[in-house]
């Protein structure tokens, strides 16, 4: 109370009632929610751009073993094509 009137002198202070300490008690627990609440958003927020990083290099993962599939249906084309031509000749000789 003496800091109140030495900050603001002017203003008259007036002797602090049950409502005041009331409302005074609810604006802490008011701030102390907000603050929970932007902690849960913060940790959520990671949690949810961690699984976006997982899925990502899964998405790479898949990319790059579609290409490595891809070369070995190629070879495997052209294996199949020597083969035929093979068979061919071999049909041809006997």
């Amino acid at each position: 109370m003496i800091l109140l009137q030495i900050i603001t002198p002017n203003i008259p202070c007036h002797e602090s009632t049950i409502t005041d300490w009331i409302q005074a008690i609810g604006a802490i627990i008011a701030i102390i929610g907000v603050f929970v609440g932007f902690y849960k958003l913060y940790i959520d927020g990671k949690n949810k751009q961690n699984q976006i990083n997982v899925l990502t290099d899964l998405a790479k993962e898949s990319k790059e073993q579609t290409i490595h599939l891809s070369a070995q249906v190629d070879q495997m084309i052209e294996g199949n094509k020597l083969q035929t031509k093979y068979l061919s000749l071999f049909e041809r000789t006997v």
